[in-house]
């Protein structure tokens, strides 16, 4: 990786809205070669004909390209370089001590799993959604991105959640906008007259069950209402899971940039 990829990737991932260094990102895989660009190109141009709506030529051979290169590269798309020892530096070796990646060159956030390749399952660990060449959101359990253990291995209070190495390192080299935790739902009441509300706490004191989440542990979950002066409901439960998958997401990214957006830390 060339001292020039190694920036744009870092700035693409730490600015996933961010259009201009995904287009520089592009522009170099081509001119290395790189099947990242190509695949970048493909996505672009389908998304922006809308795809899968236009059943034309065009749109169809696009959307064949886009699945032939994800079926030839996913795991180098997938891949979460290590600092350690091959990408640290420009030219460098891989490391078979290496104790971050174990001389892969990936410290295996979204690994391959071993499983026979036509046995009609995944083969990742991690489902993703690719958009415009680059990963913008994992599927994966709610420890796998924030720390829930405290030393002693029972449930910390909340103030001391930490982002995972792991999701760190996610964040770090893809542009990530979601965590789509799968272990997790959100609570839901029924009000008067039948309308109900979802949200992902309820004020029952300072320790956090398993399957509640705080805001003040995020801040502030997006769209939604004010419930109490701490709380936020939501009409519906995709709405509230949306909020949390995001709000995970920024806090990650936020964290490995070395800002923490939790005001009680």
């Amino acid at each position: 990786m060339t001292d020039d990829e190694r920036a744009l990737r870092l700035a693409v991932a730490a600015h996933p809205e961010e259009q201009a260094p995904r287009d520089m990102l592009r522009d170099l895989w081509d001119e290395q070669g790189d099947p990242r660009g190509e695949f970048a190109r493909a996505q672009e141009e389908l998304l922006a004909r809308g795809y899968p709506s236009p059943n034309d030529e065009r749109t169809h051979e696009l959307a064949v390209r886009e699945r032939d290169l994800l079926a030839a590269h996913e795991r180098a798309f997938r891949c979460v370089p290590c600092d350690v020892c091959a990408f640290l530096k420009p030219g460098a070796s891989l490391r078979q001590d290496c104790p971050a990646c174990d001389g892969t060159g990936d410290v295996g956030g979204l690994e391959r799993l071993r499983v026979p390749e036509n046995s009609g399952e995944s083969i990742y660990r991690h489902p993703v959604t690719w958009e415009r060449g680059h990963v913008v959101a994992v599927r994966c359990e709610l420890g796998e991105v924030v720390e829930l253990e405290d030393s002693e291995g029972t449930i910390g209070r909340w103030e001391r959640w930490q982002p995972t190495p792991w999701a760190l390192a996610v964040c770090r080299w893809h542009p990530v906008r979601a965590f789509e935790v799968t272990d997790r739902r959100p609570l839901r009441r029924v009000l008067d007259a039948g309308h109900e509300e979802w949200g992902w706490s309820r004020p029952a004191g300072p320790n956090v069950e398993l399957y509640e989440l705080p805001e003040p542990v995020f801040e502030t979950l997006d769209g939604g209402r004010a419930w109490s002066f701490m709380w936020r409901v939501y009409d519906g439960e995709q709405e509230a899971r949306d909020a949390l998958h995001r709000r995970l997401a920024a806090f990650v990214r936020a964290s490995s940039a070395g800002v923490v957006p939790i005001k009680n830390l």
